[in-house]
């Protein structure tokens, strides 16, 4: 099979399926436990339990498991989602034929900045100028731009949750933030995000909840939402006292649509950053369990002709050591255990993929979510999570596992907070390698090869790794983007 693996997070299970591996063709539906297509989801779905079977204590557990658990139902089943995808996809094309397995793992991370900074503006109002509070002042509204501001003022309210019980046994009497903050109007920007503020009040006591949440279906962007609040609020009266601030949630991403546009109108604001997006926590587990998924060998059929190396190889791309050479790094070839170029076609060439149960569960724990068996040919259960070894000398190898074929990147940012993992895999060139022209046409021999949608990650392919991309999506769209793996794939052949 050509693995391609999407640095992007899925659309989990429960939601429906993933247009971004739907697209690479009809599933491989020996590779799952139950039709795809039965249950809706990209991704297999667990055999069905008897609770009757395990007694009361099993019962117990399994009721446990299923309350704990990130779930969704479709079609009358219920589905565990999971921050990673791996699906297999038999595509033809005329006489050709070719097996896909497309995996997608999340890249970014958020995690919450200022939570005492915003912990104090909840309890005692806005701050001026010079960091000051102005006595009983007040907030007007909030805007909430995205689920990890939510999670940012669940987190600043029980703070202020915690002073307010300290400070009422310390005065005898109870005590309350300056805001009412639920009669105070919060705004949120499209609806995951609004719901996510509905769901957060319960868990606050009630002088904290944002209970009049507004928005979020009819304001699904910045400028919609800015529309909004001016709607709301009406236009200000320029002989009036200003009226209080309007406090707007953001994280070091957003831009700055909403605060400009409010400005403009003249309302008062403070904006607080409250996340700052960082490289996903379980990158690097995710990376090692797809490579020891991921079959040893590639589909991508070798090529007779000569490599601008000299050698027989792919035709187009230099080897390893031919490519640190014209670097100028001074290496030579590389080791026995190094990247080597990709070898045959697999034998048959349709041969479903094992392991398609989401490989998270095998990855160093960390947000262990799927079920731990993986799915050999033809459906049985393989207990051993070693049980399929690989050939560390062949294929795209690392020694310990095997790399991906291809390697998309949705964005500049996506690939700079993976350079650091994907280069210590030797999934990328290293770092101390200078530029050189003759590279423009793509990665070297040894490592996958590299797409990416849109112009502004296309430079940045260019400007961090040296060469080209070896294919660009026209557009943001997974047809598209697919069409240009093809392209590449074809002129590889």
């Amino acid at each position: 099979p050509t693995s391609v693996l999407l640095l992007r997070t899925p659309v989990p299970p429960s939601a429906g399926t993933d247009p971004y591996h739907d697209v690479f063709g009809p599933f491989c539906l020996p590779s799952f436990p139950l039709s795809a297509l039965e249950s809706g989801s990209s991704t297999p779905l667990p055999p069905p339990v008897n609770p009757h079977a395990l007694g009361r204590e099993g019962a117990d557990i399994l009721k446990s498991a299923l309350q704990s658990s990130a779930t969704g139902r479709r079609r009358g089943r219920w589905i565990a989602d999971d921050d990673s995808l791996t699906t297999t996809h038999l595509a033809r094309d005329g006489d050709d034929e070719r097996e896909w397995c497309v995996s997608s793992i999340p890249i970014l991370g958020h995690r919450l900045v200022e939570t005492h900074e915003l912990a104090r503006r909840i309890l005692a109002g806005p701050v001026d100028a010079a960091g000051q509070q102005a006595a009983g002042a007040k907030y007007r509204g909030v805007v909430v731009t995205s689920q990890r501001a939510v999670d940012a003022w669940g987190e600043a309210a029980q703070e202020v949750s915690q002073e307010l019980r300290d400070r009422a046994a310390r005065e005898g009497r109870p005590a309350a933030p300056t805001t009412l903050w639920q009669r105070t109007p919060f705004f949120a920007v499209g609806p995951a995000t609004a719901t996510a503020l509905r769901q957060l009040g319960p868990s606050l006591p009630q002088q904290l909840r944002p209970a009049l949440v507004m928005g979020g279906g009819a304001t699904g962007t910045g400028e919609a939402l800015a529309n909004y609040v001016t709607r709301h609020f009406g236009p200000l009266d320029s002989e009036a006292e200003a009226p209080a601030p309007i406090l707007v949630l953001v994280g070091d991403k957003n831009a700055p649509t909403i605060p400009d546009m409010l400005r403009a109108k003249g309302y008062p604001l403070e904006v607080q950053q409250v996340y700052e997006t960082c490289l996903d926590e379980g990158f690097d587990a995710y990376c090692e369990a797809l490579s020891r998924t991921l079959p040893a060998i590639s589909s991508r059929p070798g090529s007779r002709r000569p490599s601008r190396s000299g050698s027989f190889g792919s035709g187009r791309r230099p080897s390893f050591g031919v490519w640190a050479e014209r670097r100028g790094s001074g290496a030579g070839t590389p080791s026995d255990n190094g990247p080597t170029a990709a070898l045959g076609a697999l034998g048959g060439g349709t041969t479903p993929l094992g392991g398609m149960t989401p490989f998270s569960s095998i990855a160093g724990g960390v947000r262990r979510s799927g079920s731990p068996q993986q799915m050999a040919p033809g459906g049985s259960v393989v207990e051993d999570e070693d049980a399929l070894p690989l050939d560390s000398d062949i294929g795209l190898s690392t020694g310990t596992g095997t790399k991906p074929d291809w390697l998309v990147f949705f964005s500049p940012s996506g690939l700079q907070y993976a350079l650091p993992t994907l280069r210590a895999r030797r999934w990328l060139p290293p770092a101390d390698a200078p530029a050189h022209p003759a590279l423009s046409a793509g990665a070297p021999d040894g490592f996958p090869r590299v797409a990416c949608l849109g112009p502004t990650t296309k430079r940045a392919v260019k400007e961090l790794l040296g060469f080209a991309a070896d294919a660009v999506a026209s557009a943001p769209e997974p047809v598209e983007l697919r069409e240009a793996i093809r392209g590449a794939e074809s002129r590889i052949r």
